[in-house]
């Protein structure tokens, strides 16, 4: 059953595949792909002697866990408090609610702590995958190089649940035919319900299953035309300057460079290959016989987020009596860095910008800011503002407090929380 479509022809498709002198047409199907973090799903639920709702949980959007469970239990948001701590891998398949509520329904009813830990089996049954993709394409280019035409017909598998259904068909159809130029361009696209595992956020939320087509096609046209597939890339990419068209007539206003290096990118791409080859035949290896096979590839792509739609970021620097700066934020943790980018931001906010909220200037010490240190602080959803990070993550508590040098070379030495944080 279709659940959404999407519909666009940018110039007239129909003219561009007229004046190609190869076309390429092909259906390429991905499969479903489970996540498989380290760290099964995973919640813990209880109720304090106020009636507050406490939920600890592996998730990578502890503000819409809260959110979510305030909705389905009707309690205001004063009343839960979500604590997601380091989180053992996610790629997406944590931005959904599938232990929280059920260990909340038990402990408001049982008044008694519950857990709830998802067995590897049914990590596979019972959560989430990447959404299975059908894409037929159709694409046309000239002698020349030019890209003429691009046609696609896209069906996505969401499974029993819509979860992400839209979202990753219109991010898929997004910037997977913006990175190439080209004035002909139409996309039928569907999101359908199927009797199956439902389907969820997964790493590139669409483009993966997208990209693996039309950089596929890419090299089947050029191969079609006898040119190199990194040199009719080159000729089709988009360029500084140049508007991003995917499915709209008009670039997307939230849409900007803040830098264009792709003509380098490919440059640099180049060069490693010729090198690459130059190295085996160098040592003898051009050949390696009859029962070996070489090969090389290459692939195109981009991304960029939306705006944050539910996810909002706030911060607080303060500089504390013993000479340490307190960074409290509220981002996810779940492999992606983010603790340590902060305590790193933290230090450099503080060293050359001054102290939020004091308005103090922050001077340099001999030797630099190596005698400055950041804590990033604890920051669990139900205590102060909603925090984010991006596209489909929030808030959270890190689960310990850690103090950070602020030469991000010295080695991180643990401190003690406050009960209470």
């Amino acid at each position: 059953m279709w659940w959404r479509s999407l519909h666009s022809e940018l110039g007239n498709v129909a003219g561009g595949f007229a004046e190609a002198d190869f076309i390429h047409e092909h259906t390429y199907q991905t499969q479903r792909v489970q996540h498989v973090a380290l760290e099964t799903h995973a919640a813990i639920a209880s109720v304090d002697p106020d009636g507050r709702l406490r939920v600890r949980t592996s998730s990578q959007v502890p503000f819409l866990v809260r959110r979510t469970l305030c909705r389905v239990f009707g309690l205001e948001e004063d009343k839960v408090h979500v604590v997601a701590g380091r989180v053992g891998g996610g790629f997406g398949g944590k931005q959904e609610v599938l232990t929280e509520d059920l260990v909340a329904l038990a402990a408001l009813k049982l008044k008694r702590p519950v857990q709830l830990e998802l067995t590897r089996t049914e990590q596979f049954t019972a959560t989430t995958t990447r959404h299975p993709f059908t894409i037929k394409l159709k694409a046309g280019a000239s002698k020349d190089g030019r890209l003429t035409a691009l046609e696609l017909d896209v069906v996505t598998n969401t499974g029993a649940y819509g979860n992400h259904g839209p979202g990753v068909m219109f991010h898929g159809c997004g910037e997977s035919l913006a990175v190439y130029n080209c004035a002909n361009k139409k996309v039928d696209a569907h999101s359908v319900y199927t009797n199956t595992v439902p389907a969820g956020a997964f790493r590139g939320y669409g483009l993966s299953q997208m990209i693996f087509a039309i950089e596929s096609a890419m090299d089947e046209l050029a191969a079609g035309i006898g040119m190199d597939p990194l040199e009719f890339r080159r000729r089709n990419m988009v360029r500084e300057g140049d508007h991003m068209l995917s499915t709209q007539p008009d670039p997307e206003e939230d849409v900007h460079y803040g830098s264009y290096g792709l003509d380098q990118c490919l440059d640099l791409v180049r060069d490693a290959l010729d090198r690459g080859k130059a190295r085996y035949r160098d040592a003898g290896l051009a050949d390696l016989g009859p029962d070996w096979m070489v090969g090389e590839g290459t692939a195109l792509s981009m991304i960029d987020t939306v705006p944050p739609r539910g996810h909002f970021a706030h911060s607080r620097l303060r500089l504390l009596p013993d000479g340490t700066y307190q960074a409290d934020v509220g981002t996810a943790e779940f492999g992606n860095g983010t603790t340590t980018v902060h305590a790193q931001a933290g230090r450099h906010g503080a060293v050359h910008g001054g102290i939020a909220g004091g308005g103090a200037a922050v001077g340099h010490r001999p030797g630099g800011a190596r005698y400055r240190r950041v804590r990033l602080g604890r920051h669990r959803g139900g205590r102060q503002g909603h925090l984010g990070r991006r596209r489909g993550t929030g808030g959270t508590d890190p689960g310990v407090r850690r103090r950070y040098p602020a030469d991000p070379g010295v080695r991180l030495r643990p401190g003690r929380g406050r009960r209470g944080d």
